[in-house]
């Protein structure tokens, strides 16, 4: 996550009063996520973001879009449970035969809690992890599109397409 992308998050969750639970924001691929984890703590990330060519590539509202690995590696290597979750805010009206008011109300989805324990021994453990929750994310956005964060190019990077050979080509290394 870019410095600039990290200080709008803090801003905005305290600016939520969301900031209770918020101690820092730690940058991707930084070694005190590893601490956090061998501690039995807990660690929150933002894991929609294109990952460039290097991405494991999953399936995002049906196209393939370039997606960090590095949720399902840690969940590997320390065999630590992923919680797939979404916080929609509620306005005025009825959820769950409650009535609320105000609008500054919110839900917490449990999209899907990824055992990966399951995944032992998989060869494609990381993209399985992977694509399940991002699917799980999905599940989450569909509930209210209008929210989620669209600022982000997603689908900014595509696999590379093996180089195919052209009929000339071909055709002029035959006459040769």
């Amino acid at each position: 996550m870019s410095a600039l992308a990290r200080a709008t998050l803090e801003t905005l969750l305290r600016a939520r009063k969301l900031d209770r639970t918020l101690t820092t924001a730690i940058p991707a691929a930084d070694p005190r996520d590893d601490y956090a984890i061998a501690a039995s703590g807990v660690i929150a990330t933002l894991a929609d973001q294109d990952a460039g060519q290097r991405g494991q590539f999953v399936e995002f509202f049906g196209r393939p879009a370039s997606t960090h690995k590095a949720v399902a590696l840690l969940a590997l290597e320390f065999n630590t449970s992923l919680l797939v979750l979404g916080v929609p805010r509620v306005g005025e009206g009825e959820f769950n035969g409650h009535r609320f008011e105000a609008p500054e109300r919110y839900r917490i989805i449990l999209s899907d809690y990824i055992d990966p324990e399951e995944y032992a021994g998989r060869p494609d453990a990381v993209k399985a992890i992977t694509q399940r929750y991002t699917t799980a994310l999905e599940r989450v956005i569909r509930v209210a599109p209008e929210q989620y964060f669209w600022l982000h190019r997603r689908w900014k990077h595509q696999p590379k397409k093996p180089p195919t050979k052209s009929r000339g080509a071909d055709a002029t290394s035959k006459v040769a």
